[in-house]
């Protein structure tokens, strides 16, 4: 009777652990694939299915480990463009509380031209080549460009991997198969707000949360967009957040002029700080003097990505 009872709990367990992975086309018709468990064993943990992303499970649990180190692989030694959008907004009147976007292009040569804005007015734009790495900020038409003296490097401006580890761990994700055209994509969805969004403040209400990444079956993070609303203190704040990566093994980067003057000062012994009251065209080209150029190249450096 007891092994009886036996089997017959072994099999709910496996019944439960069961899954579907969705296929949809690009008319949006579902197919569903019906995954089976694997056999229980004394130790429960989820098994990896090869034809997922790393890191990504048939039962809906989601590593954000197993998935970042697959997304940097994908990126290693290849050029492309990243941009990130984030902001918060009031809810009650729709006014923006702050706001960044950030764009950067990086070429097959480990070069990268990072452009940030925010909702402060102020814009800095980081260009990072073999002659060196250069900012230049521009806020209330004064700008200032100087070397900086950190190792050109553009992985130490990227967010995704920690935005996976803050947004999208889940043991309860919905994971659907996309095809655009000859392409796969596999669609993660959470609707349960992870302890790294729900735990940020003991007093944070979260809400309305919502994170769907698009991944490649690689790994790469095609596309992450977050949304969900929270109160603390009393301030109802809904939040935004998209990253993309684009034009992967297509992206070139050019050394904008304010650089390659910077980079010539720099070899000819000159300062390689320069304060300029501006005028900026709808192209970007900037006009003015230099009003001061009091700084030299062992200043203290302050990157770009804020």
């Amino acid at each position: 009777m007891v092994r009886t009872l036996a089997v017959v709990a072994a099999l709910a367990v496996a019944m439960a652990g069961c899954s579907a992975v969705v296929t949809t086309d690009d008319g949006g018709r579902p197919s569903t694939t019906a995954t089976p468990a694997p056999v229980p064993s004394d130790t429960a943990t989820a098994a990896p299915d090869p034809s997922l992303p790393p890191g990504v499970y048939a039962n809906g649990s989601v590593s954000p480990g197993a998935l970042g180190l697959a997304h940097d692989e994908e990126l290693r030694g290849q050029s492309f463009t990243w941009r990130v959008e984030y902001e918060r907004r009031n809810r009650d009147d729709g006014a923006v509380v702050d706001s960044v976007s950030k764009r950067m292009r990086v070429g097959p040569d480990g070069s990268y031209l990072l452009r940030t804005e925010r909702s402060t007015g102020e814009r800095q734009t980081v260009y990072a080549g073999e002659t060196g790495t250069y900012l230049r900020s521009v806020f209330e038409n004064v700008s200032t460009e100087r070397e900086l003296e950190y190792e050109f490097d553009h992985r130490r401006h990227l967010l995704t991997p920690q935005s996976l580890y803050r947004y999208l761990p889940s043991d309860s994700a919905t994971v659907t198969r996309v095809r655009r055209g000859d392409r796969l994509f596999y669609r993660v969805h959470v609707t349960t707000p992870p302890l790294g969004v729900s735990n940020r403040h003991p007093k944070q209400v979260v809400r309305n949360y919502s994170a769907t990444a698009y991944l490649t079956p690689e790994g790469l993070v095609r596309t992450l967009a977050v949304r969900y609303d929270y109160r603390l203190r009393g301030e109802a704040v809904s939040l935004s957040l998209r990253t993309e990566h684009r034009r992967v093994g297509e992206t070139t980067v050019e050394r904008p002029d304010w650089a390659a003057e910077l980079a010539r000062a720099s070899t000819s012994g000159s300062t390689t700080t320069a304060t300029r009251s501006t005028t900026e065209s709808p192209s970007g080209t900037v006009t003015g003097t230099t009003a001061a150029a009091n700084e030299s190249a062992s200043a203290t450096s302050a990157g770009g990505d804020g």
